[in-house]
């Protein structure tokens, strides 16, 4: 829980090549979690290897475009990812 963190910012899933409807429905999934905004969503686009084969560049490809796309007031932007 971010509380127990302390953690005071947003949280935001990263989304690589996923269509707009895709999109959509982790906003809207999201919004029923948090309607404070806490929670968002940035869509970045595939950088999946080997004509989408190899998915795993998703990750590192995603978080390039959103740190390069996004306005950010930190210093430190942390990745958690449910499988590390």
């Amino acid at each position: 829980e971010c509380a127990q963190a302390k953690h005071v910012g947003p949280i935001t899933r990263i989304a690589s090549g996923c269509t707009a409807v895709e999109v959509e429905k982790i906003e809207a999934e999201w919004k029923r979690i948090d309607a404070t905004g806490t929670f968002r969503v940035h869509a970045a686009p595939s950088t999946a290897l080997e004509n989408g084969r190899y998915k795993y560049s998703n990750k590192p490809g995603g978080l390039l475009h959103f740190l390069t796309h996004v306005s950010l007031d930190a210093d430190y932007v942390p990745l958690v990812d449910p499988d590390m």
